[in-house]
């Protein structure tokens, strides 16, 4: 996941707090089952209360050429899928917590709870407060701290403080459960993967899960009609993948950059500072969007965006093996020119660049000596040619960007060789496909609304809400 007036105070506290990454890039995956009936929503005749934004040749930013990129798969198959609630934001999101599975992880509860089997028919523990323990894996299932479990997967429940408990201002935070550093809402799954190693998955409902995405992914400082455009967008993206997701599937998506940012109810910084992950402004901006859908055919759609285009967004099909329909469009946009990253420029030492592109591998008479020539070609798709005078090595401009992991904030740039340094200069933060978030804060300040926003950037979308099913 505004005033004009307060416009201009907030651009350079939006520029130095804003630092988004980019968005995945999924792998295609078949569809499982059939998806919520969807219903669009009708279009008012006067959208946003500042009157609707109208692009016109007089206002519409320059076209600005653009390549793409793309990065982890998302899906990690097996673990146990139990029924989810109701559709609508209602529904219940698995969401991996650590990425990969580890071989030990640190939880608590500060409160109430149980551990429940799976398939949530037996309490195997209960108590009034889970110290941080440790959870491992056994031969015969896993432990969490002295407790002992003949079972590959089971569920931490962090249960609802009783009135009489709230209402003497002893526990006023809501159910939670802490993994690591931070704290989550709703249930933790935890699975023995293979190797003896662990995954923590958190089962949560939608809205609350949008609630977090959105402060996580978006400052709170920017315009309303952006965060809730940002609302629409991560919940478009969420649906998409709990749809594409197998029943078998241990999760649905990451809590990190390789979906979207998701920093649960609370979390500790680097620093050790406790902040929060969601806020009532988020919470209101899903509140209001509550079930809105960005579809193409019918259907949500893979809803990707990133955190400045850079003057156009790009065309996902490119990267993206399910981009397609909205996603595969490239549309103007200087809306983000207010972005520190709208242009970039780094300098890395020629020789370090070279033992780099070295490391790839390939045949020893393919390895490069000290770099001759530099320079960016887009025939067939944007690359970088390094030549040492008698070979050449030519990889594609994020391939490149995947060897400095941090150091280009974008593919999309030009390379030179300049006094022995190899010189980036580019354009955008991210892979630049989709909704721009920068760019819609500049949308949100000219007048358009959350809804105007995302047709924007998803040309060919409409907006829909889901219907509401029996629980499954």
């Amino acid at each position: 996941m505004k005033r004009l007036l307060v416009a201009a105070l907030g651009l350079a506290i939006g520029a130095a707090l804003f630092a988004l990454v980019e968005r995945p890039a999924a792998e295609s995956r078949p569809k499982a089952g059939t998806a919520t009936p969807l219903l669009e929503v009708p279009t008012p005749g006067r959208l946003g209360r500042r009157g609707a934004f109208r692009p016109s040749p007089a206002v519409r930013p320059p076209a600005v050429g653009a390549p793409a990129l793309g990065t982890d798969p998302l899906f990690t198959a097996g673990g146990v899928h139990s029924p989810r609630d109701a559709a609508g934001d209602a529904s219940i999101i698995r969401v991996n917590v650590i990425g990969d599975a580890v071989e030990s992880l640190e939880v608590a509860v500060d409160g109430p709870w149980r551990i429940e089997s799976p398939d949530r028919q037996q309490v195997l523990a209960e108590g009034r407060r889970l110290p941080l323990s440790t959870v491992t894996a056994t031969a015969g299932g896993l432990n969490i701290g002295d407790r002992a479990f003949a079972t590959s997967s089971v569920e931490i429940v962090p249960l609802a403080v009783s009135p009489a408990a709230a209402a003497t201002g002893a526990e006023k935070r809501p159910a939670v459960v802490r993994v690591g550093s931070h704290e989550y809402r709703g249930r933790l799954r935890l699975h023995v993967r293979p190797g003896g190693k662990i995954l923590a998955v958190n089962f949560v409902p939608l809205s609350e899960y949008l609630a977090s995405v959105v402060d996580s992914e978006m400052p709170l400082g920017f315009p309303t009609a952006a965060r809730k455009a940002q609302a629409i967008i991560a919940r478009t993206y969420a649906v998409y993948q709990m749809h594409q997701a197998p029943r078998e599937a241990a999760f649905d998506v990451f809590a990190s950059s390789r979906s979207q940012r998701y920093l649960g109810w609370r979390y500790r910084d680097s620093n050790g500072r406790l902040l929060a992950g969601e806020s009532s402004d988020s919470r209101r901006c899903v509140a209001e969007t509550s079930g809105i859908l960005a579809v193409w055919q019918g259907q949500p759609f893979a809803a990707y965006y990133s955190a400045v285009c850079g003057g156009r967004t790009c065309d996902g099909r490119r990267f993206f093996a399910d981009a397609a329909g909205p996603t595969a469009a490239s549309v103007e946009c200087d809306w983000c020119r207010e972005a520190d990253l709208y242009r970039w420029r780094r300098t890395l030492p020629a020789k370090e660049v070279r033992d780099r592109i070295n490391s790839t591998g390939g045949a020893e008479s393919a390895r490069l000596g000290p770099l001759r020539t530099v320079f960016t070609r887009s025939d067939g798709g944007p690359r970088v040619v390094f030549g040492d005078g008698r070979r050449e090595r030519t990889l594609e401009t994020h391939a490149v960007r995947e060897l400095f992991t941090g150091a280009l904030p974008s593919p999309h740039y030009t390379a030179t060789l300049e006094d022995g340094d190899v010189v980036f200069s580019g354009r955008g933060h991210g892979h630049g496909v989709g909704f721009c978030q920068w760019g819609s804060r500049g949308l949100a300040l000219a007048g358009a609304d959350e809804r105007e926003i995302v047709r924007y950037y998803y040309p060919g979308a409409t907006l829909a809400v889901r219907k509401r099913t029996a629980s499954r």
